[in-house]
């Protein structure tokens, strides 16, 4: 049986779950969660990994095992298919955002590189002094690795490189997830609008409009929500999107990056707002009782429907 909520105006109540339903809800989200990630082994994984053993075999080959990095010259190392095994050199490897911090350098595009004798210069000196010595001990030693060695470091390097591959891989499905909740509001006759700076209910996307990546902030309280909504009735929506990977790490998904937020957006916005979080993965039943009891509205990406039914009153 579903409750209501009775801490806001009556047009504004939000389902209220119970922990039955918390339950069912919860345990679905982690089955789909459990699904996915046993899906993605078997049928990504491995082709990553057979991608960048080749990129980390022809950097090696091109190289002469790393011993003449001479050949990577701008316009060889801004190609992607050696920038980016050159980068997991390095111990621990390096992304691009952290190589352009610590390299001083505006840009390590491959415009940048292709065209900057001085960028090359630097990003292969900051990898050549960062290198791995476990994975290439042979790096500024006068000895050539025997295959045993160049095979153990190429191994070690594609696992290194497709184990990254896959969280971005995982990142970008959360966000296929978000494209779509968004492509549905669109379906149900909300428009989208720019995102903007939101200090008070007057900064508000209008009736029927919503949109993304909105800072709702006033001090330290509040925070960027997802996506700020805005019923034909005028109730303001704040939408958090959340995935989790384990229960333990739900709580810091809830009452660190959420909930908090989600009291100051109100606070901000005054009675005539609704939080929401919507949720994909697994989550502990305690955190979501504890965050709908603080004003939380829960929502779950495996079922949209019930965000577009509570969106489309009023």
């Amino acid at each position: 049986m579903i409750s209501y909520g009775n801490h806001v105006p009556g047009r504004d109540k939000f389902q209220l779950w119970t922990s039955d339903e918390l339950e069912a809800d919860r345990k679905r989200s982690a089955d789909i969660f459990r699904d996915e990630r046993l899906t993605e082994e078997t049928q990504e994984y491995h082709d990553r990994f057979d991608k960048n053993r080749d990129l980390v075999d022809a950097l090696l080959a091109e190289t002469r095992d790393l011993r003449d990095l001479s050949v990577l010259d701008p316009p060889t190392l801004a190609k992607r298919e050696f920038l980016k095994p050159f980068r997991y050199i390095a111990g621990p490897p390096i992304s691009e955002g952290d190589l352009q911090e610590v390299t001083g350098l505006s840009s390590v595009s491959e415009k940048e590189i292709r065209n900057n004798f001085e960028a090359r210069d630097i990003i292969v000196q900051v990898i050549y002094d960062g290198h791995d010595r476990s994975r290439f001990p042979w790096i500024g030693h006068d000895y050539e690795p025997d295959e045993h060695e160049t095979t153990a470091a190429a191994l070690a390097t594609a696992a290194l490189m497709s184990a990254n591959d896959s969280e971005v891989a995982r990142k970008a499905k959360q966000r296929a997830k978000v494209e779509k909740f968004c492509k549905g509001l669109e379906e149900r006759g909300f428009e989208k609008v720019k995102s903007r700076k939101i200090q008070r209910r007057e900064d508000l996307p209008g009736p029927g409009q919503f949109c993304g990546r909105a800072s709702i902030k006033d001090g330290d309280k509040g925070g960027q929500a997802d996506f700020v909504i805005r019923r034909w009735d005028g109730l303001a929506v704040p939408v958090e999107c959340k995935s989790s990977s384990t229960e333990l790490n739900s709580h810091k998904r809830i009452f660190v990056e959420t909930v908090p937020r989600a009291e100051g957006w109100k606070e901000i916005l005054g009675s005539s707002t609704v939080s929401a979080a919507i949720l994909a993965g697994p989550y502990a039943i305690n955190d979501l009782q504890d965050a709908q009891t603080r004003g939380l509205a829960i929502w779950w990406f495996h079922d949209l429907s019930v965000a577009y039914d509570f969106l489309a009153k009023g």
